[in-house]
């Protein structure tokens, strides 16, 4: 029982830690409309669980989790090989049978436009 309690408890204060992240994803002074391809970069980042390790709200920013700011800051390709064949040594996985190379080029697309140089 008091192990279901303390499950139950951190579950409420994940939800609430990612809910407080809600209509943030763009830092301040960015342009703050949204493309059709940005609202679906964003809903695969999100069905993909990227969000609980690299949104920028999440509390994650720091090592060993990339914020999306260091994200855009990587290269095309590089940003690719990331996700596809996962980081050697980290809790990054390979994400090649899950996520397809548009939808890959659709989230670099979005991070780089809200988060590049900051």
């Amino acid at each position: 029982m008091k192990k279901l309690l303390i499950l139950a408890l951190t579950m409420s204060l994940m939800t609430f830690a990612i809910s407080c992240g809600k209509g943030k994803e763009a830092p301040k002074g960015a342009k703050k409309e949204k493309t059709a391809e940005d609202k679906k970069a964003i809903q695969v980042f999100n069905a993909q669980g990227c969000k609980a390790c690299h949104f920028k709200e999440s509390g994650m920013e720091t090592k060993p989790y990339p914020s999306l700011p260091h994200m855009a800051s990587r290269t095309p390709e590089d940003f690719k090989k990331c996700i596809q064949d996962g980081v050697k040594g980290t809790t990054m996985v390979a994400y090649k049978d899950k996520v397809s190379e548009d939808d890959i080029k659709l989230i670099y697309n979005w991070i780089t436009k809200f988060y590049k140089g900051q």
